[in-house]
């Protein structure tokens, strides 16, 4: 998607470390967060995405691969025991989640990862227009 990169990376200078990034796939914002000297934490649970962004992580040099953390979970409901600044879906991914009652437990969850004043930002198209 032109230009997500870049408005992630703006959102994450404002709002500072730690980041958590839920549906990050094969990793692709992973590197251009932690290349920033941002930590940040991706969340997926497709099994082969993930293989994916682990290969691209431990390609990377050890000062921005130390800065990244992959996990296997679910955005609907995680219990990481910590907290983010940020916390963003990028790629429309939270439009994966196909019933309203998902779309809410994700939302509580992601609540739940926030520090006060924490923040999310995320991209979605209304798919009927």
């Amino acid at each position: 998607m032109p230009g997500d990169v870049e408005f992630y990376l703006e959102e994450i200078r404002r709002a500072g470390s730690p980041v958590f990034e839920l549906g990050c796939g094969t990793g692709r914002l992973l590197e251009p967060i932690a290349r920033e000297g941002f930590n940040v934490v991706g969340l997926d649970r497709a099994p082969s995405m993930l293989k994916i962004a682990r290969a691209k992580v431990a390609m990377l040099p050890p000062d921005v691969s130390a800065l990244i953390e992959i996990v296997d979970g679910d955005m609907r409901a995680n219990a990481l025991n910590r907290q983010f600044k940020l916390a963003i879906i990028p790629y429309r991914a939270f439009l994966h989640l196909l019933t309203v009652q998902d779309h809410r437990a994700a939302l509580a969850s992601i609540h739940e990862h926030l520090e006060d004043g924490g923040r999310l930002a995320f991209n979605i198209f209304d798919p009927d227009l």
